[in-house]
């Protein structure tokens, strides 16, 4: 569950960065 968090987390950040 921990590496699942670390992956949406990353994601989420990508995402946000490329919104912006």
């Amino acid at each position: 569950m921990g590496d699942w968090f670390s992956t949406v987390s990353y994601w989420h950040l990508t995402k946000c960065l490329k919104q912006n």
